[in-house]
Parts: C-alpha cells; structure tokens; sequence
C-alpha cells in the first residue's frame, strides 16, 4: 500500500511541475471571476493566477509586453488595438458600461443625458471615453477611486462598468447607488493572449467552448457574482 501511495504522490507531484504557468490580468473587480478562469485553464493543463490592475491602459501595456500572457474581460475592438494579442472568440460576459448617481432625481438614458451632470470617468478606460467623447469629465485613476469621488459627491454622474459597482460599493464607501439603465454601452467581452502565447489559443478555445456551451460557465460566475 506504501508503495502504491508514493507512485500516486510522484505522479501527482510531476503533473503539478509539469502544468504550465499563466499569469492572467485583469482589472480590480474582474478578479472576483477569477476562480472560474483559473478553473478553465486548468482543465487546459495550466496553472494560472491573476493580476489586477487599476487602470486599463496599464493592463493593455502588459498583454502588449507579455509580461502577462492572457487579460480578461476585454471587448473585441480593444483586443484589436494590441499588436500581436489573440482574441480567443469564445463570449465570455458583457460589459454594461452604465451611468452612477446617488441621486434618485438624475435621470441618464443615453450619453446625451450625461451633459446635464458632472460626470467622472476612469482616466484612460476606452469604453469611458467612448460615451463621454467631446464632453467635460473628471478623471480618476481607478474605478475604485471613482466611486470613492462619486460617494464623496466630487461628481454628481459615474461612468463605470455596472457589475463592478456592487463588488466594489462597499469598500469605496458608496451606500446607496443608482445604477442607470439602459446602459449606455454593451460590448461582449473575451479572453485575450499575449502574442507570446498565440500558440495556446487552440488549446484553451477548446475548453472554454466547452464550458460556455454546457452552461457551466455561466453556473460558476453566478455564483461569484454573489
């Protein structure tokens, strides 16, 4: 029995050596989803982890580097501009980019709307500047910093992405929010490879099909999403 359990501890141990490392960025809110990435790709054979970052030029500087191999959530047009990077063409959520008031009376249906107000937005976010373009904004660094602004009333409107807004609400001290609908944008989102790792897209496209397809996928990033 001895004998038995020290060649399943060998074989278990060189398969964990042998796994290859990832390292997957992603803006801070979109790690909540990280277990359900880590949980695909290991079923690809690989072992990753997450890296977030606050600002999504700073994450696009990274996939364009390689100094990480993969980012998530990205939306198509985003992924284009990145020399070299992958989209893998598997539709893993979408991003409601929506307007934030603590203000029941501020109504916002559409970008129009948002010149009534003054309006914050994460300095460099493609997707903030594409519904605020031509207009005067406040620029934080972060999404969490601008809804610690909002809170604080530095701006009566937030441009943020709305799944962010319940993860983040808390520790940016934001009690009561109003999330605006309809969004003013809605793109689809994917998973994106470093042009060092263009290779892997067949690999992890295969598994990731699979897990959309099946409606595990979307299971499991229910569940983080509570």
């Amino acid at each position: 029995m001895k004998r038995i359990a020290a060649i399943c501890l060998s074989a278990m141990l060189a398969a964990s050596i042998g796994a290859q490392q990832l390292t997957l960025g992603t803006m801070k809110g979109g790690d909540a989803y990280g277990p359900a990435i880590i949980s695909a790709l290991k079923e690809a054979g690989f072992d990753a982890k997450i890296k977030t970052f606050d600002q999504q030029p700073d994450l696009l500087q990274a996939l364009a580097k390689g100094s990480v191999d993969a980012a998530f959530f990205l939306a198509q047009p985003v992924i284009e501009q990145i020399k070299g990077a992958v989209m893998i063409p598997v539709r893993l959520a979408f991003t409601d980019i929506c307007a934030v008031t603590t203000d029941p009376e501020i109504k916002v249906a559409g970008p129009g709307d948002l010149r009534k107000y003054t309006v914050g937005v994460v300095k460099g976010h493609v997707g903030h500047a594409a519904v605020t373009r031509g207009m005067p904004v406040i620029e934080a660094a972060s999404e969490m910093e601008e809804l610690k602004m909002l809170a604080a009333g530095k701006f009566q409107v937030a441009v943020s992405v709305s799944d962010l807004v319940p993860i983040m609400s808390r520790p940016a001290g934001l009690k009561n929010y109003y999330i605006q609908t309809p969004p003013l944008l809605r793109t689809p989102t994917f998973l994106a490879l470093s042009a060092s790792r263009a290779a892997l897209k067949d690999k992890i496209l295969d598994v990731l099909k699979k897990k959309v397809e099946s409606g595990q996928w979307e299971k499991e990033t229910a569940k983080l999403a509570k």
